[in-house]
């Protein structure tokens, strides 16, 4: 039934009961009112001297209140009464509101002004403008410029390729390899377009099996309508999933070498009779190492030792990897001359330190194991595999520029600022809290490293590592940063992350239409035959591929160590906002559809009804946890949300010729109502009552949802943070106009609710909850919780330095061995359940039972004594043992209210989806509830911070759009 589906679950909906559920919310999409638009863009010059007047913005993104364009209006632009000239997306190019007002589009200024250095100037946007038509500016003047980009080949025997590929932007009458032209941005500040060329090893010959070449090109017009000149981007990719052939290994190319452009990666022009060669960015040089005996079997012992510290550049956390070739003439033993290699520069001072690696992710597994000193030279290469992008872009992750035969010498020095009051009030972003802009309390970046091909910014390698790093996030740390402050590092930053998502392994695409999967059961224009069964990447238990031969080199992405939505970042959804530029675009959808492919074959439930594509219904392959739905589910909603689409033609095409628009929202739609469906009493899972069984009423007096496989169960262990990153998710449908998300969203807040009021608060921010019965696999449960005594946390964080349980035989006295912290005591009326997951440490002392909860008595020091949790009777161990493995849960009364057990970002992330969605309309009274618990947890815990939000701008929410709050 697959979305079709979508419309009998509304059926499904309204046989809620309003004792069980919370109401259906009819939400309106416009979250404040919109009256006459009225907001700024203003412009600052980081350059050194005054940019003059005449030549076009950058491109910028805007997003507008439901009510502000519409019927036909167009934005104006306007500096006092002076109306600016722009280009803008055509109407495929836009997104639209369903009310058929204008929410987003891409926007670039012919300006009337100058703007002195270090100076800025707002630019006025109002309705009551007229769309632009289109410029003199053309592709075939475009295709005069004779735009090439080229990749040498190394030269070392048995890399691939063996000779240079070239991607030249030509036009099609003559070189059949440019096969598809896309008008992105038309008007009076000139045309830009992307044109996909397949590369080759001469013009217009034979086209590479696998390489494909996207340029992104703007036509610039100078104040008299003339050509000005060009800017532009790039990637090489590799993008054909269904070739008819085997994908070849990993491809590697001569090294950029600006001191001989020609000899490695380069771009040239030839607008007249000469050529102009320019080197692609890159830091990396070869350097010298040594290694010393390393034969360490875990891959955690650093051997090498470069000569200097020029293969680090700026990333995050763990190490920063870089594909490599070795010289060595006295090769240590693990490695040989001319070897293909990544090797890891060490993320810590003096970023000397290396490991090297057999595959781009740097996982422990894949350490070359170094048998004996040595020393040589490490050659670095750029490098591309299966699914990948080899961006051209310039060392700040923008666009490159050259005059060819226009008129203007240098690229503009003037870089935009957003409104952020007027953003935020339109209910599209996350509701950031405004009184903190401009007070210093989250500070800026002051990464500088310059982008090339392997950049990552700020983000780390180990993506996989424990802990809530700052890339994770309805936006990213570095997102929020630049919402607050906006500055020259703020924005440079944006685009070098936005572009760090073309390292993942998503650009998975048909190879006739060129464009992302579609794994609906259902067909859309311009999009190709459904394949609902395509894995890729699924590594958690299920198949690595499924559906295509993949390539011979491992589904892992460069220098990040996994593709898995566990800690997936937002790499490029700000970036694409902030710009409006297709290349950010493209990396968040392959992202988005990325999220399907990796759940190895769960994406298409069989209960409670048959359905595809479809992200929470389980999770990764047998691996389930929120947040592998949460993150995944963000990525498929911002799709939804901000991809070109027009609901009230929905039939339409968008720029590309395609409905990948209509095909992201249904299937947006489809995952809010499955995971309803799910939850509601009146659907056959096939237990009877609902998906839940004997569960079903407790579950839904209480708001609690979890997925269900019939094959596997259930999960067991849905802690409330990583909930909230599925209900981000549902935040951005609510955005979209989706009122049923908003349902789900009050029955969260319900279960929250709950259970500050009935456990006192301290349990909803830890790591592990248990709602499910555990059994030896780790998240999945046979059968759910029905009663309260059985809803507890796992003692890890608060029970420290090696804690444990030892209890005697015929003794009833249990002695608590170790430390508690996080304020936590143990007290009379506590509740204690024994585990014994298959894990060394755990036990269930003789006499008692496993999953069963028992009641805290007689506590006197460390000792204490148990009985039954609805009995006074105390219970006497039949053996001696002791147990590390436990769960637990405060007597109410003493539980503790001005802390957490778990991480600072644990309680920050609940608030902040408390504030989201009271922003939108959610029961205000439960979203304030944990709000207010928050707040005083914070407010009263000397071990916190002042200014909480150095922990993750992105968690700094307030409960409104629109307005600032007084500090």
């Amino acid at each position: 039934m697959s979305l079709r589906r979508f419309a009998a679950g509304l059926f499904l909906f309204a046989m809620f009961t309003a004792q069980t559920f919370s109401p259906s919310v009819n939400v309106d999409i416009t979250i404040t009112p919109a009256g006459a638009l009225s907001t700024t863009v203003t412009f600052v010059n980081d350059g050194v001297s005054t940019q003059a007047a005449g030549q076009p913005t950058q491109t910028f993104g805007w997003i507008f209140k439901d009510g502000d364009i519409c019927s036909g209006d167009a934005p104006r632009f306007l500096v006092g009464a002076t109306v600016q000239k722009f280009s803008a997306s055509p109407a495929n190019a836009r997104r639209y509101y369903a009310s058929g007002c204008l929410m987003f589009s891409t926007f670039s200024i012919l300006p009337t002004f100058s703007v002195k250095a270090g100076a800025s100037q707002a630019v006025r946007i109002t309705n009551g403008g007229t769309w632009p038509s289109a410029s003199a500016r053309s592709l075939s003047e475009l295709y005069g410029q004779n735009l090439v980009v080229n990749a040498p080949s190394t030269g070392v025997t048995g890399f691939i390729p063996t000779s240079a590929v070239s991607a030249w932007l030509e036009d099609p009458s003559g070189d059949a390899s440019n096969y598809k032209q896309t008008l992105w941005l038309s008007g009076d500040a000139g045309e830009a377009w992307q044109v996909d060329v397949n590369m080759a090893a001469t013009k217009a010959g034979t086209p590479d099996p696998q390489l494909r070449f996207s340029f992104y090109v703007q036509a610039l017009n100078d104040s008299s309508g003339n050509l000005a000149g060009y800017r532009w981007g790039g990637d090489m990719r590799r993008p054909r999933y269904n070739s008819g052939s085997t994908p070849p290994g990993t491809e590697a190319f001569a090294p950029p070498n600006s001191g001989s452009p020609t000899s490695g990666l380069n771009w040239q022009i030839k607008p007249a009779s000469s050529t102009i060669t320019t080197a692609l960015s890159w830091p990396l040089s070869s350097v010298a190492f040594t290694t010393t005996s390393c034969s360490d079997p875990t891959g955690g012992t650093v051997c090498g030792l470069a000569a200097s510290n020029v293969l680090y550049q700026g990333s995050g956390g763990n190490a920063q990897f870089a594909a490599a070739y070795i010289t060595c003439s006295s090769c240590p033993t693990g490695l040989s001359n001319n070897q293909f290699l990544w090797v890891g520069a060490i993320a810590a001072p003096p970023f000397k330190d290396i490991t090297f690696h057999w595959a781009s992710s740097g996982t422990g597994d894949t350490v070359i194991r170094i048998g004996n000193s040595g020393s040589g030279t490490i050659n670095s290469v750029p490098a591309i595999g299966q699914f990948q992008r080899l961006g051209f872009y310039n060392s700040d992750g923008g666009d490159l520029f050259f005059q060819g035969t226009g008129s203007i010498s240098a690229e503009t020095t003037l870089r935009s600022q957003i409104d952020t009051t007027y953003w935020q009030s339109t209910g599209l972003i996350p509701p950031y809290d405004l009184s903190g802009v401009g007070t210093g309390n989250i500070p800026d970046t002051t990464w500088n490293y310059p982008w090339y091909p392997f950049s990552l910014g700020t983000f780390p390698q180990a993506q996989s590592a424990a802990g809530n790093g700052g890339y994770i996030g309805e936006l990213s740390d570095v997102d929020g940063v630049d919402f607050f402050h906006q500055s020259k590092l703020s924005n440079r930053l944006v685009h070098i992350v936005g572009l760090a998502e073309g390292l993942q392994i998503y650009d998975f695409k048909d190879a006739t239409t060129d464009t992302i999967v579609n794994m609906t059961g259902i067909s859309y224009t311009g999009l190709p035959a459904s394949a609902t069964n395509l894995v890729w990447g699924g590594t958690r238990g299920g198949p690595r591929a499924s559906g295509f031969t993949p390539p011979p080199d491992p589904d892992v992405a460069i220098s990040m160590d996994t593709s898995a939505g566990e800690h997936r970042p937002r790499y490029s959804v700000w970036a694409w906002l902030r710009t409006g530029e297709p290349q950010y675009a493209q990396r968040h959808i392959e992202q988005a559809i990325g999220g399907l492919l990796y759940q190895g074959g769960f994406q298409n439930p069989t209960a409670p009804y048959a359905a595809n594509g479809v992200l929470d219904a389980w999770g990764e392959a047998r691996g389930t946890e929120f947040r592998q739905i949460g993150w995944p589910e963000v990525d498929l909603q911002y799709a939804a949300l901000f991809w070109p689409y027009d609901p009230t033609h929905p039939t339409n095409t968008d720029l590309y010729g395609t409905q990948i628009g209509k095909m992201f929202n249904a299937l947006a739609d489809l995952n809010v109502q499955f995971a309803l469906d799910v939850q509601n009493p009146a659907t056959n899972c096939p237990s009877t009552p609902g998906c839940y069984g004997a569960a079903q009423t407790y579950f839904n007096n209480r708001g609690l949802w979890v997925p269900y496989n019939p094959g596997i169960g259930y999960l067991n262990d849905g802690q409330n943070w990583e909930l909230a990153y599925v209900l981000f998710g549902f935040n951005l449908a609510v955005a979209r106009g989706n009122s049923i998300a908003l349902s789900f969203i009050n029955n969260a807040l319900k279960n929250w609710n709950y259970e500050l009021t009935n456990f006192g608060g301290f349990t909803l921010y830890h790591y592990y909850q248990r709602l499910g019965v555990y059994t030896g696999v780790q998240h999945v449960g046979p059968s759910l919780i029905t009663n309260d005594n059985d809803w507890l946390i796992s003692e890890i964080n608060t029970f420290k330095n090696s804690p444990g349980i030892q209890w005697k035989s015929g003794n009833p006295t249990f002695t608590f061995s170790g430390s508690l912290a996080n304020g936590y005591a143990i007290h009379n009326g506590d509740l204690f359940m024994f585990r014994d997951d298959g894990l060394a440490f755990g036990a269930i002392p003789g006499g008692f039972s496993d999953n069963t909860s028992y009641k805290v008595t007689n506590v006197s020091g460390s000792t204490f004594q148990l009985s039954p949790a609805n009995s006074r009777a105390v219970l006497t161990p039949t053996d001696t043992n002791s147990s590390a493995n436990f769960d637990y849960r405060p007597n109410p009364a003493n539980a503790p209210t001005n802390t957490w057990p778990y991480a600072n970002d644990y309680p920050l992330i609940v608030r902040a989806e408390a504030a989201w969605a009271k922003a939108q309309g959610a029961n205000s009274t439960w979203a304030t509830a944990i709000i207010n618990d928050v707040n005083f947890r914070i407010a009263n815990n000397p071990s916190f911070p002042e200014h909480i939000y150095t922990f993750g701008p992105q968690w700094y929410l307030q409960d409104h759009f629109g307005r600032k709050k007084s500090q």
